[in-house]
């Protein structure tokens, strides 16, 4: 059984995700602020902030999924709220590449997203090989991105999922 390290797993696409892992085999545990009252998979504490995370969380870990990360829409983009979004997603990103020096990964999974490509209305359909625009958000998951790469230099696989936002009934854009 391969086992799958998982950031943001008490997020909107985390909670969906674990479920379906575990159901096709998957041994998961995730990396957590606090431990979740009912959760179906064994939860380690990690404080990105103060760079603290257990080494010993990558024993047997095949793969990782980073999905941590500020939820961009939720509050306005002062300063300091962009230097959160920003830790909340590079910051953590090293912080994992840091920690599993000694593992194994084979596989690092992004989750970032289209906001590469900038905000501007095109009829042009971007590919991955389009540069990033110079805007806040692009930068942002270029940066994103590159967090991610550091892990190749070991030898594991990249994989980098672009989505846009994310619309679900238990999300935050329904409840008001």
């Amino acid at each position: 059984m391969e086992k799958i390290l998982i950031t943001g797993g008490t997020g909107l696409i985390g909670k969906n995700l674990i479920p379906v892992l575990q159901q096709n085999g998957f041994e998961v545990v995730q990396l957590v602020r606090k431990i979740p009252q009912n959760s179906s998979c064994k939860s380690h504490l990690w404080n990105p902030d103060q760079n603290e995370l257990d080494e010993s969380v990558f024993i047997g870990v095949d793969h990782i999924i980073h999905l941590a990360g500020e939820n961009i829409g939720a509050k306005r983009w002062t300063k300091s709220r962009k230097k959160k979004l920003y830790d909340s997603r590079i910051k953590t990103a090293n912080l994992l590449f840091e920690k599993s020096k000694n593992a194994n990964i084979k596989t690092f999974i992004t989750a970032s997203g289209v906001n590469i490509y900038g905000t501007k209305t095109s009829e042009k359909i971007f590919t991955e090989e389009d540069s990033a625009e110079s805007d806040f958000l692009s930068q942002l998951t270029l940066y994103w991105e590159k967090a991610a790469e550091q892990f190749s230099s070991r030898g594991a696989r990249i994989v980098k999922i672009r989505t846009g936002v994310v619309l679900s009934e238990k999300g935050e854009h329904w409840k008001k």
